[in-house]
């Protein structure tokens, strides 16, 4: 890749191992997994999705006010 290129990928998918940890695209970042310390805390039924435009911090999740953004 060039030094400043634009990337070909509409989104990123984190990992933990061989887990999926979260997926990020240009406005959003969907989490289902969440670490506490040592604690694997899976978020199956409680997802957390951020817009980073609005909230770069992830302070707030907004899952429940944007349910069409995820899964994404």
């Amino acid at each position: 890749m060039t030094k400043g290129a634009a990337s070909p990928n509409d989104q990123i998918v984190l990992f933990d191992n061989t887990h999926v940890a979260a997926v990020r695209t240009a406005r959003w970042k969907y989490v289902v997994r969440s670490y506490y310390r040592t604690y694997d805390v899976p978020l199956d039924r409680y997802p957390l999705l951020f817009d980073m435009g609005s909230d770069p911090g992830e302070t707030y999740s907004v899952a429940s006010l944007h349910p069409q953004a995820w899964p994404i």
